[in-house]
């Protein structure tokens, strides 16, 4: 029984760890343009 608990506890623990975050998907604005927030920093001006 305790064997079949630990096997689970690390079958919940390896599929939580598995779900993506937030931080990997591309960001994008109002218009649907990806947001390049390097080229932004680098030339302002540029838009």
């Amino acid at each position: 029984m305790v064997a079949l608990k630990a096997a689970l506890a690390l079958l919940f623990i390896s599929a939580a760890s598995a779900i993506p975050t937030s931080a990997q998907w591309p960001k994008y604005d109002t218009n649907g343009q990806l947001l390049d927030l390097a080229l932004d920093k680098r030339a302002p001006g540029m838009r």
